[in-house]
């Protein structure tokens, strides 16, 4: 494996386009932009952040994700919001910035009830209704390895436009197969830092949402 630490996200901006993540991730030349819907979005997850934790009430322009939030209030085990997650490349935890950090996950919404072995990790979405059950997939297996003592993680999809959730649950006995599958994933990124190769792949973000303007593929939105 890799020296070099990712996350769901970044991976998936690999996926989408090899040389934008080099630009941005790596050489870093270049920083990510960020779009009214994303700018919105950030501002959504800071308030329900200090709603989970700090049980500080909603400005009245998030009153309508209260009955999204509320439901934690009365949850049996110990919620945490914003929880690091940071695993080595042995999938032991280690600290969010540490040397030997290699896969990182935040998890808006975490509740441990350790005394029934159980877990839920749950992700507030701003944006249009999709699943990834791949991400799902992650924060159970970050769950598993920073709390042994959890044999089963629920994971969700919360909604905040659609006031919906999306739900799956994975048993201990699926960790191995987890990572296996984040392994196959992962091929591609650690041959593209070994062979120092990030290829351009044009898609639709290409017409003007790329930050990257100096690619032959960028062109100007609305042409």
């Amino acid at each position: 494996m890799s020296e070099h630490a990712w996350s769901f996200s970044a991976l998936n901006q690999y996926n989408t386009c090899p040389y934008q993540y080099y630009r941005i991730k790596v050489r870093k030349d270049i920083k990510d932009s960020m779009n009214e819907a994303a700018t919105w979005g950030n501002e959504v997850h800071k308030k329900l952040e200090h709603r989970i934790r700090d049980k500080e009430p909603l400005p009245e322009r998030f009153k309508q994700y209260e009955p999204l939030a509320r439901p934690f209030d009365k949850v049996d085990g110990v919620v945490l919001a914003e929880q690091k997650m940071t695993l080595n490349r042995n999938l032991r935890p280690t600290s969010w910035f540490a040397k030997d950090a290699w896969c990182r996950g935040i998890v808006d919404v975490t509740v441990l009830n350790e005394e029934n072995a159980r877990g839920f990790a749950g992700d507030w979405k701003t944006g249009k209704r999709k699943k990834d059950i791949d991400q799902l997939m992650l924060f159970a297996a970050l769950l598993f390895a920073h709390y042994p003592a959890i044999d089963r993680a629920d994971t969700a999809f919360i909604w905040t436009k659609e006031k919906a959730v999306d739900k799956e649950s994975f048993t201990r006995d699926q960790e191995k197969d987890i990572w296996n599958h984040f392994f196959e994933k992962l091929k591609r990124l650690e041959a593209s830092f070994e062979k120092d190769k990030w290829p351009k792949k044009p898609s639709g973000l290409c017409k003007g949402w790329c930050p990257v303007r100096d690619c032959p593929y960028w062109e100007p939105k609305n042409t």
